[in-house]
């Protein structure tokens, strides 16, 4: 699983098949039961597409669950970019909606539907613990079709952002986890 997100009390998840260092293979979007860990395929991804979701994330006010991916360009690092999917819960579909300038590793919805997520500078090396920021999608812009990603300051969060990340608010406290 690379990706999951809770959608009430049922998880969703982006299921991979691992074959050694650097070879994940995409399988598809599975509806996951939390006590048991037994899962269902709702839709399987070809191989062909290449598709490997980093994080997801489910918005309460739209009822959505996003997903992305990143496209790192490792010749001219300053041209990645991400890609937004919406998923279908009850089909498994995953469509995308949106490409940002920012190579995102997590996202997160908030209690009002704004999207945020953890870039990467890439002007900075990988190892820098200083190569990671905030970024925001206001939830008025999603809803006409835009997704204008924008810092949100200039401070960085002052920790490594590379391999696997995930983060989610919490919705009583209106705090974000990011792991």
């Amino acid at each position: 699983i690379t990706a999951a997100t809770f959608v009430g009390d049922q998880l969703y998840g982006y299921a991979c098949t691992f074959y050694g260092f650097g070879a994940l293979v995409p399988y598809g979007v599975v509806k996951i039961d939390p006590i048991t860990g037994d899962y269902t395929l709702l839709y399987q991804v070809s191989m062909a597409t290449g598709l490997l979701l980093n994080d997801m994330t489910y918005d309460p006010v739209t009822e959505t669950i996003y997903g992305i991916q990143f496209g790192e360009d490792m010749e001219n690092p300053t041209k990645s970019y991400s890609n937004i999917y919406t998923i279908d819960p009850e089909t498994g579909i995953v469509d995308s909606v949106a490409r940002v300038d920012y190579l995102l590793y997590a996202i997160a919805a908030d209690v009002t539907g704004d999207l945020y997520g953890v870039a990467r500078d890439m002007t900075l090396d990988s190892k820098s613990t200083q190569n990671s920021f905030l970024i925001k999608i206001p939830a008025e812009d999603i809803a006409v079709g835009d997704y204008p990603a924008e810092r949100v300051g200039n401070q960085k969060l002052g920790y490594n952002v590379y391999y696997q990340q995930s983060m989610e608010f919490d919705r009583t406290t209106h705090r974000l986890w990011w792991f």
